[in-house]
């Protein structure tokens, strides 16, 4: 099937110009049809001559089809505009994607400039891709805001001098991160505020089934070292929780971990066995929480080898501890017995990880659990120096299993001297 990328962009001009430069490159550097849609309003402004507002234009290598998104006049000064065009957009966007299959035209990605757009494509079975118009900088800034940071920010609200430090990120003060975040629930603009927090949740849920993939206004020279901290960032930001076929944990237990994990700010992935649960009446299999999934059971190795687990917080079973080094997964122990204490030990030794100390009736609280993952996972440099050995163990692993590594030496060796 031929290439054909659906631009949808936003109805203001800020979108609008960035959006349809980037289907003009496409257009013109590869062998894919371009369809570029922005709203009714906008489209009749760009082409003046139209018999009707929303008809279909060939302009060289990019065919323009508008969308209503419900304020076809371009008043968006309407008290019911912020609570109804991403809905009517929406809509009528998949009517597009349907009519151009229907015309044998069949979209095969959706580029987007607001989240809402993703369902439409996901409605037709259509991969979609985030076009994020701002610097990489800004990007960074409102992941990490909704990754945690967002009480940073507001408990120091009142002092626009405060620095704040986020990871990856230069020092900035609160007057210096974007002043959307910092709009108050009740400003008649919150709306657009929470226009960019469905982006980030958006990036989130795309998480669950894969690698989400984001497209950035700027370029590699200009902000290296920021793309770089946030390619690190959603390819390590979810924390695996699983403590093997054996373990029992108890309601209090269960309630502590699951605090401390929403304490992180972070995505989890909690593998809390059937038999396990103490609550399992109140949460069923599969359940999404604000940023996690509960589940009863998953392929362990599979999870491990995901470029998005940036931490394992385990029982330290050997074969649990075995298979984090060999994926490079830095990890979070809590031993209960048997080798489970000794491998916990041996972890530290080993540099990839560290011990969560239970409290006096031998349960993990959440706090402990908090504190233990942003120690693995933080940019502190203990944390740093974590994620270089696990990748260095994972690197000596694979020679070990490679033909002629110490494993299959060995391995060929039993071989031989059985068959002797």
């Amino acid at each position: 099937m031929a290439r054909h990328f659906l631009i949808v962009s936003y109805v203001i001009q800020g979108h609008i110009n960035p959006a349809l430069r980037l289907g003009q490159r496409l257009a013109s550097t590869s062998a894919a049809a371009v369809t570029f849609s922005t709203s009714v309003s906008a489209h009749r402004l760009m082409f003046p001559g139209l018999a009707t507002p929303d008809q279909e234009v060939q302009d060289g290598l990019i065919s323009y089809i508008p969308y209503s998104d419900g304020f076809d006049d371009g008043d968006r000064t309407d008290s019911s505009y912020a609570s109804n065009f991403e809905a009517t957009s929406s809509k009528n966007v998949s009517a597009i994607i349907r009519s151009l299959a229907d015309r044998g035209r069949p979209v095969t990605c959706v580029i987007h400039t607001l989240a809402w757009t993703a369902d439409a494509a996901r409605d037709h079975g259509i991969p979609s891709v985030l076009f994020w118009l701002q610097p990489a900088t800004v990007f960074a800034i409102f992941y990490h805001y909704y990754h945690g940071y967002d009480s940073v920010i507001w408990s120091n609200i009142k002092n626009p001098s405060f620095t704040v430090n986020l990871p990856g990120l230069p020092p900035l003060t609160i007057r210096e991160v974007p002043s959307l975040l910092t709009i108050p629930a009740g400003d008649p603009d919150f709306w657009i505020s929470k226009l960019f927090g469905e982006m980030i949740q958006l990036i989130e849920r795309q998480k669950t089934i894969g690698k989400p993939t984001v497209l950035v206004n700027t370029f590699d020279e200009l902000e290296a070292d920021v793309l770089a901290a946030i390619g690190d960032e959603a390819e390590r930001s979810v924390v695996y929780v699983s403590f093997g076929s054996l373990a029992v944990l108890n309601r209090h237990q269960e309630e502590e971990i699951r605090r401390g994990l929403k304490e992180t700010g972070r995505p989890y992935l909690w593998v809390l066995r059937k038999e396990a649960t103490a609550a399992e009446e109140e949460q069923e299999e599969g359940e999404a929480e604000k940023k996690g999934m509960v589940l009863k059971w998953c392929s362990q190795v599979r999870v491990l080898s995901h470029a998005a687990v940036g931490c394992f917080v385990t029982h330290c079973g050997w074969n649990s501890t075995a298979e984090t080094l060999a994926y490079g997964v830095p990890t979070v122990g809590v031993p209960k017995w048997m080798d489970q204490v000794t491998n916990a030990r041996m972890v530290e030794i080993w540099g990839t990880g560290v011990r969560a100390e239970v409290n006096g009736d031998g349960v993990l609280e959440g706090s402990e659990l908090r504190r233990c993952v942003e120690v693995v996972m933080g940019e502190g440099e203990r944390g740093k120096e974590m994620r270089r050995r696990a990748k260095t163990w994972k690197e000596k692993a694979q020679e070990a299993l490679s033909q002629g590594g110490s494993s299959d030496r060995n391995l060929r060796a039993f071989v031989a001297e059985i068959a002797a």
